[in-house]
């Protein structure tokens, strides 16, 4: 708009001086043609009618050359002064003083409008400097702009970002919460293995112990190192998993490779405690192809099998059976251990939950929460629910689409 107006003013002024240096060259040379008729209708004695013709007319350009002639030849040439060009001196000054007047005229609107339009701005600029200042350092609900002061395209890419700004800083106190969460979850998950590491530790190095008491606290401070080192890792994969550093290849391809590998992981571990762990012959009839990434899927199962031990009795079975759905494909794993309250179905994959059936059982609390994140991001579901034979113990079924 100051480019445009200013861009205006320079044109007018141009225009201005150019129509006035056509104006006093037509208006010289209006003079100096009287000047000449008149000497022509002098010298040749013109009265009456024909004089006032050739005033009205004017005379043709053979007259002017006669009284241009006659004027020299009495020493009055184009520089010598006449009276005629004291009328266009006067006239001349009259016409700039016109021009000039109209000029400052000319100047003094679009500077008016100019001025008037920078002191509009600037009142944008100073509501858009507090709008901008209450959305740094206030509530953003508060950061309104006013409508009169703010164009429509300014007015919603303000608001904009004011809805930008909420969400940031909604994101900013949810990752907040999260961070003291997670530092109250990781203080409590390492309070009771530090502790008896700590015990077993003073009583070894205190303590006056026989081999076999020496060998007994040794192994325990090996099992809480074991604890601490599993609650690391887990961890570690929680902060991966929340901070998007774990990628998935999602792709077609069998799953029953992917639960054998599980299941040859915790073969011996089971074995030790006498467990089964059987593939239903149903399962192994047909691999359909399944999207889902075999590494990460593995891990998936591997943690429900590793609960599935854990949690189980000795000379039980856990089993695992495959169900084609409409869409997906849905796997089982059934243990027969204590089982889980349905009071607790949705709490047990929260991070760091631990349910009352397993205080004595050593664990994260993280396991089951990494395993429904994993599934999810293949677009699958994971839930647990009890047995419908009667028998105790639970059901965590796992449902992957079908490729």
């Amino acid at each position: 708009m100051k480019k445009y107006i200013l861009s205006m003013l320079a044109a007018g002024i141009i225009l201005t001086a150019l129509f006035d240096l056509f104006l006093l060259r037509e208006c010289r040379q209006s003079y100096a043609d009287a000047k000449y008729a008149i000497a022509a209708i002098a010298k040749t004695k013109e009265t009456g009618p024909s004089a006032v013709r050739w005033l009205k007319e004017f005379p043709d350009a053979s007259a002017q050359a006669f009284g241009k002639e006659l004027l020299a030849f009495y020493g009055y040439d184009a520089k010598t002064p006449t009276i005629w060009d004291t009328q266009y001196k006067t006239t001349r000054n009259k016409i700039l003083a016109a021009s000039a007047a109209f000029g400052l005229l000319l100047l003094f609107v679009p500077l008016s409008v100019l001025l008037f339009y920078e002191k509009q701005r600037s009142k944008q600029l100073l509501a858009l400097e507090q709008t901008l200042g209450r959305l740094q350092d206030a509530d953003a609900t508060e950061a309104d702009v006013p409508i009169p002061v703010c164009d429509d395209r300014l007015y919603d890419r303000i608001h904009s970002l004011k809805e930008q700004l909420l969400g940031a800083r909604g994101q900013m106190e949810q990752e907040q919460e999260r961070t003291k969460a997670l530092i109250t979850d990781i203080s409590h998950q390492l309070k009771t293995p530090v502790s008896a590491l700590k015990t077993s530790l003073e009583l070894l190095l205190e303590e006056p112990l026989t081999p076999e008491e020496r060998l007994d606290f040794s192994r325990r401070c090996m099992r809480q190192v074991a604890g601490l080192e599993n609650l690391t890792k887990a961890l570690v994969n929680v902060s991966r998993m929340e901070k998007g550093m774990i990628t998935l290849h999602v792709k077609p391809a069998g799953i029953q490779q992917t639960l054998r590998s599980s299941v040859s992981r915790l073969y011996v571990i089971a074995a030790r405690k006498q467990i089964a762990i059987e593939l239903s012959e149903d399962s192994l009839e047909e691999d359909l192809p399944v999207l889902h990434d075999a590494k990460w899927t593995e891990e998936v199962f591997v943690n429900l099998l590793e609960n599935a031990i854990k949690y189980s009795g000795a000379h039980t079975t856990i089993s695992i059976r495959t169900r084609r759905l409409v869409q997906n494909l849905r796997i089982d794993v059934t243990d027969e251990g204590a089982g889980i309250p349905k009071s607790e179905y949705h709490k047990i994959f929260q991070r760091f939950y631990r349910g009352a059936h397993a205080a004595d059982t050593e664990g994260s609390g993280v396991g089951l929460y990494l395993a429904r994140e994993l599934i999810e991001r293949q677009n699958g579901i994971l839930y647990v629910h009890s047995r419908t034979d009667g028998k105790t113990g639970c059901v965590f079924s796992v449902q992957l689409p079908l490729a």
